[in-house]
């Protein structure tokens, strides 16, 4: 009966950690949404932060019939837990220092492929950068300033 109690409480533990550490994300996820057309009004390309977080694709502003989006194309970065797209109104950014007054839009959709977010104009006016974030841990994935 010891055992069985203890077997129980180590599972549940290894469940919460796995929860916890790994979340909703715990496997690659490719997506490939389209865009019919627009016009292009910044882009930029997803860097590498440091050994482990590791971002490269392109991110776009596009314009199309008088709604602005956030395009993510060839896109792909590592996983990790509860990522999240979001707007930097900074530039050069190189860590999570240097991100500043950030908003998060929603949830990564995936870890790959083509996505695109709606955004609102100002938006697209006023912030300089897309960035992955992982919400969970308040780390930078990767980021691209838009230019």
């Amino acid at each position: 009966m010891k055992k069985a109690i203890i077997a129980l409480i180590v599972i549940a533990a290894l469940g919460g950690a796995y929860w916890y550490f790994i979340g909703t994300t715990p496997f690659a996820k490719h997506v490939d949404e389209q865009m019919s057309g627009g016009e292009v009004l910044r882009s930029g390309t997803f860097n590498e932060i440091d050994r482990i977080h590791k971002g490269s694709g392109t991110a776009k502003i596009v314009e199309e019939n008088g709604q602005h989006f956030l395009v993510l194309e060839n896109f792909q970065v590592t996983n990790g837990p509860d990522l999240f797209i979001g707007l930097s109104p900074n530039t050069d950014i190189s860590s999570g220092d240097s991100v500043g007054d950030y908003i998060l839009l929603e949830p990564l959709k995936g870890n790959s492929g083509n996505q695109i977010y709606p955004i609102t104009k100002e938006q697209a006016d006023n912030f300089n950068s897309a960035i992955i974030w992982c919400k969970r841990f308040g780390v930078l994935f990767s980021a691209a300033e838009l230019a």
